[in-house]
Parts: structure tokens; sequence; C-alpha cells
């Protein structure tokens, strides 16, 4: 049986991203894992190297500490990481070479209010 906490961060993943509650539903843990996992789905299965992987993060208190668990799960697959640091969604999508990398990671920290809605809080 799991516990109320892991049953709140399995909420947490989604069809497309992770979402939820800091530190309730998110944290430098789930970070680290979905870093982890990220670089692992996406190295390349014809023995190439990994291209690598650029993250960003936007402007919430909560998003130097997962932005860096998440770098970290990644950086432990021993792919690569270029941080761009505080960044817009679009900015991502149009960085340096966006098409030769893997995965070119959205680390925007989706953090719900507490009453519903998206962003803010964190």
């Amino acid at each position: 049986m799991q516990s109320p906490a892991s049953n709140a961060r399995s909420a947490a993943v989604k069809a497309y991203d992770i979402r939820g509650l800091v530190p309730d539903d998110l944290d430098a843990d789930v970070a680290r894992v979905a870093g982890s996992v990220l670089a692992a789905l996406t190295r390349p299965t014809d023995g190439a190297d990994h291209p690598g992987v650029i993250v960003g993060r936007d402007a919430r208190t909560s998003s130097p500490e997962l932005a860096a668990a998440l770098i970290e799960g990644v950086l432990d697959q021993g792919v690569d990481v270029t941080d761009i640091g505080l960044a817009s969604t679009c900015l991502l999508y149009t960085s340096p070479s966006p098409r030769d990398l893997v995965g070119n990671l959205v680390c925007r920290i989706l953090v719900e209010k507490r009453g519903g809605g998206g962003g803010g809080g964190g």
C-alpha cells in the first residue's frame, strides 16, 4: 500500500507533464527522478552519444531547487546539461539547435495554488 505522500506524488505525473503543489506533490526528490527518467528515455537507441538536454526555469521561489535536482538526475545518467537559468517556455523552444537535442526539456515548474488554477505560488 502506498503512503499518502506517494499517492500525491503519483497524482502529480500527468500524460504530458508533471505538475502539482510544492512541496506536497513536487519536491527535489521528484524532480531528480524526473531528470533521470528523461535522460534514460531520450537516450539514442543506435548507440550514438546523447546530444544533451537544455534546462530553463521560471521565476517561482521553488524553481531553483527543483531545477537543480532535475539537472542532477540528468547528469547522474551521464547526459550533458545546458542550464540557461531563468527562461520563458518560448525561449526554451527556440534555444540553439533544439532539433539536435533529443531532450529539449522545459523545466517550467507548474505549481497550483491551493484552491485550484495554474501558476503562482511555489
